[in-house]
């Protein structure tokens, strides 16, 4: 993994210490490689990541699933599985090989502001849920079998998770929630459980069992486990299938399908992919409070029918039938007038889904590129296209919208202008982008450098010193 230009320091680099060997010593077994992640650390010593990331592009390239090169397997998935049932890939990543030790895993639930989690319990008792950032000795002290550890948004922190996300862009990036990353002891899991998103399992370490339902459960339907935050079903659920995954087997799981993971070794890791759609709520009530804000309701009273004042002014606890039609009047024609609001929609949709779906606390503060650094950076780029690895900053959400009035970017739910369509797929479709490809596309649309010198200053793309 190399450095990077065009952002702050580094997001993540392994440093040696005895201290940090956390989780092989709760196991009482010996860890090869010593090692701990720390957040936006100097990148100085990153280098034992390196083999990680190369031999997972290499098993990302042998012998392919068809699921991500044959379309008319991808489409079939996406028409008679995708949020319908749970299907089992086996050996979709080939030769996988996971980024992360258990060790480095532990080192970064220690990290300020990263969303981790202990879940300890396999059903027999009952479960406990820590919350993290974790102190190390607390890893120490953990029993030999029945818990877990979770790290949520960790594509956010290390560079090979978010490439792991390119193996799934047949779903759109706007869906995209995060990577969860979760070691498991022998016999540990989170317990039987729903969740309300898509999720692809994808096996790193170790081996896992899966038991599933082909059957989806309502949030009526279901009984959970307090306090845990996970949707842990008190009662469980009848398994209609069950496999062990093994390293780069992949599991898919539609939102709402019970199902339940259980460690069968002291190595298991399992990369939790997942794609989360807004609610109906959620959209319902963004786009009524966008509604009332921009078009200045605030200050805009209801008004009475002065028949049914009339009518009614010897009843004044009545509430009459045509006060809640012409209540309902008012309001469904503000939400309804006019085509222009219909296109401010689009533009109000494609911010909100692009926003990130998780709070980020403790981000850290970087320096703006100045004009001359980043007017240095595009041409590197424009002039070393082949040369140069230019991607887009882990975590971010890269959008694009086109209509009949044009198109522009949508990132991290802000908006961003472009010239033409084809600049915003060169930027928006990949994580790693072509460079070759923007710089003959300069050619013609000259425009491009602006939007690349913003998108750097942003610290929304950054070029690797070393490919």
């Amino acid at each position: 993994m190399a450095s990077k230009q065009g952002q702050s320091p580094a997001t993540l680099f392994i440093c040696n210490s005895p201290t940090f060997s956390l989780l092989t010593s709760a196991l009482n077994r010996s860890c090869t490689s010593p090692a701990h992640l720390l957040v936006r650390s100097p990148p100085n010593s990153r280098q034992s990541l390196r083999h990680h990331a190369a031999r997972m592009a290499v098993s990302a390239s042998s012998a392919p699933h068809p699921l991500l090169t044959d379309p008319r397997t991808r489409d079939a998935f996406l028409a008679n599985d995708w949020g319908k049932r749970p299907v089992l890939f086996r050996n979709l990543l080939p030769d996988f090989c996971s980024p992360l030790s258990p060790d480095e895993l532990a080192g970064l639930a220690c990290e300020p502001g990263s969303h981790s989690r202990l879940i300890l319990g396999n059903g027999t008792g009952p479960y406990e849920l820590k919350l993290g950032p974790f102190e190390e000795d607390q890893f120490s002290k953990l029993p030999e079998e029945n818990w877990t550890l979770l790290v949520q948004d960790a594509n956010r922190l290390v560079p090979q998770l978010a490439q792991l996300l390119d193996s799934f862009s047949f779903i759109p990036n706007w869906r995209v929630d995060d990577v969860m990353v979760s070691y498991a002891a022998p016999g540990g899991g989170v317990g039987p459980h729903v969740d309300n998103y898509d999720v692809f399992l994808v096996q790193g370490l170790g081996q896992r069992l899966w038991q599933t339902a082909y059957t989806p459960i309502s949030a009526a339907e279901e009984l959970l486990v307090e306090p845990c935050d996970v949707r842990v079903l008190k009662d469980g659920f009848p398994a209609d299938e069950e496999w062990i995954l093994n390293p780069g087997d992949v599991l898919y799981v539609p939102p709402r399908f019970p199902h339940h993971g259980v460690s069968l070794d002291d190595q298991c890791m399992t990369f939790s992919v997942g794609f989360r759609a807004p609610t109906v709520a959620d959209l319902m009530r963004g786009w009524v409070d966008d509604v009332a804000e921009q078009e200045g309701l605030d200050n805009v009273f209801f008004g009475d029918v002065a028949s049914d004042i009339v009518k009614n002014a010897d009843d004044p606890g009545r509430i009459t039938t045509d006060a809640v039609e012409h209540a309902y009047a008012g309001v469904m024609d503000r939400l309804l007038r006019g085509e222009h609001l219909r296109k401010r929609f689009s533009t109000w949709f494609a911010q909100e889904v692009s926003q990130p779906k998780r709070f980020r606390g403790h981000e850290p503060d970087f320096e703006p590129l100045s004009d001359a650094k980043a007017d240095e950076l595009i041409e590197t780029v424009l002039r070393n296209g082949n040369q140069i690895a230019l991607r887009q900053q882990e975590g971010t959400v890269f959008t694009y919208f086109e209509n009949d009035e044009g198109t522009a970017m949508y990132i991290d739910g802000e908006q961003w202008a472009v010239e033409s369509v084809e600049i915003a797929q060169a930027i928006c479709s990949a994580r790693l982008l072509d460079a070759c490809a923007l710089s003959n596309m300069a050619e013609s649309h000259p425009s491009i450098r602006n939007t690349l010198k913003q998108l750097f200053r942003a610290d929304l793309l950054y070029v690797e010193d070393e490919i």
